[in-house]
């Protein structure tokens, strides 16, 4: 077997683990865990039932979802089950292959030299089986859908770089919009890394006559992604637009523990100066992507806002794993040691990561209930639920009907009915949301009352 064939075989048996671990913690229960597990089939059953997502978001999973759930439904599975097990489907096969892009980073920086494969496995195992990814798992689907871009995003920046060829260019601009439609904190960041690879790449890098030409094609193809963004979801775009200045601005300063900015600052230094001492054999094109790297990994760990600070974390195992694969690959003497101990490492962390994943918000006798709730249902299309986050989502997609965390003000006024639903003291502490549950007023009337859940109808 040839040197490339060892690590495309590496890198599939990788991926096809860690879909294979995704499955079996995805079905584990009856339904899948996560605060916002439900989320996902609400909102397809939505797009496949009316043609429109109930809530304005960002398409494209639900989309995925929505069309692989038709599939099942179509061997005869009712649709609500369909939804799930469709949900739960997609989040498991698309995540792992965030790996594929590490690992051909890893080979190319490493001309394939086998004494790089075990750090460049290690480097890949981050974005795929670590526990901050793991516990992403039916939680943060979008997340997870948007990391596989950003990877792949990276790739095909570089390879249009190291080409010049229309194709690539047109492959990454395929990415890119994949990514717009995906979730806004990865697009954000893909963008920027992008961005900030083709400056580098087009200013510094290459012979300046082709440096406004660099300029305008980034700055017109951000302002086209942006509109994208605009036209499919205007309230993230805004939120988009004012993210630099809120990043700092938006409530207290979260930031993380100094032992872990100094190691990710070690990480980007080096990796800074390895590029610098190979800056001659290294494409252009290379340099470009490492120095995006650090300066994005830079902006991930800086202290910000606590409302952004966690969601932009979680974009963290990207940028690091590269880095750490380049610095791996790289290596002209510490590769096989400093891999082999980088291998053991991320293979512990691998084991401890599934005891990060949630609970599971739902089980067969609450959902037994909901259902029963919803025979007092006469119009789903004009009723309000307002039940505790995470719970709320499971109410929409097993009642049809309209919901909220909190009880919006108007409310009366738009919807002929307005429930509100809490678990009971009964109820198994397992599947209670951890956020508050909506205040009852005086002169609600009760309109369901479960061994596991409790309605009123508002005044």
């Amino acid at each position: 077997m040839n040197v490339r064939r060892v690590w495309i075989v590496t890198t599939a048996a990788l991926v096809l683990f860690a879909i294979a671990v995704r499955f079996v913690i995805n079905f584990s229960h009856t339904y899948p865990p996560g605060v916002n597990a439900a989320y996902y089939p609400l909102q397809a059953g939505s797009w496949l039932l009316h043609g429109r997502l109930m809530y304005d978001d960002l398409p494209l999973i639900f989309w995925v979802d929505a069309g692989l759930a038709r599939a099942i439904a179509a061997f005869g599975m009712p649709i609500h089950d369909a939804l799930l097990f469709a949900t739960r489907i997609v989040d498991s096969v698309f995540e792992p292959f965030a790996a594929v892009a590490i690992m051909a980073f890893g080979y190319v920086w490493s001309a394939g030299r086998l004494r790089a494969l075990g750090g460049c496995v290690a480097a890949a195992m981050l974005v795929v089986l670590s526990p901050p990814i793991l516990r992403m798992l039916s939680d943060f689907e979008k997340n997870s859908l948007g990391l596989v871009f950003m990877c792949a995003a990276l790739w095909a920046c570089r390879s249009a770089m190291a080409t010049s060829r229309v194709g690539s260019w047109i492959s990454l601009s395929v990415v890119l919009v994949l990514t717009a439609l995906t979730h806004l904190g990865a697009f954000a960041m893909t963008l920027l890394l992008v961005g900030v690879s083709s400056v580098v790449w087009g200013v510094v890098l290459v012979p300046r006559r082709y440096t406004t030409q660099v300029v305008v094609t980034v700055g017109a193809a951000s302002a086209t992604l942006l509109a994208v963004v605009a036209t499919v979801d205007v309230h993230r775009f805004e939120r988009l637009v004012r993210a630099p200045v809120a990043l700092f601005r938006s409530g207290p300063i979260e930031s993380l523990e100094l032992p872990v900015i100094v190691v990710i600052t070690l990480l980007v230094a080096m990796a800074l100066w390895t590029a610098w001492r190979d800056r001659r054999a290294l494409l252009a094109a290379d340099v470009a992507i490492v120095s995006a790297l650090a300066v994005v990994t830079a902006i991930l760990i800086a202290p910000k806002s606590y409302v952004y600070f966690n969601r932009l974390l979680l974009m963290l195992p990207v940028s690091g794993s590269l880095l750490l694969a380049f610095v791996i690959a790289r290596s002209s003497r510490a590769d096989l040691w400093a891999g082999t101990a980088l291998l053991v490492l991320a293979s512990a962390a691998a084991v401890s990561a599934p005891a990060s994943v949630q609970r599971p918000l739902m089980n067969p006798d609450v959902a037994s209930e909901l259902l029963l709730l919803q025979q007092r249902i006469s119009d789903a299309d004009r009723t309000l639920v307002v039940a505790p986050h995470g719970f709320e989502w499971w109410a929409g997609h097993l009642l049809g009907t309209r919901v909220r965390g909190e009880l919006p003000a108007g409310a009366k006024r738009e919807y002929q009915q307005v429930l509100l639903l809490r678990n009971t003291a009964d109820c198994p502490p397992d599947v209670v949301s951890p956020f508050r549950a909506p205040d009852v007023a005086d002169g609600a009337r009760p309109l369901f009352a479960g061994r596991y859940i409790e309605v009123y109808e508002a005044p």
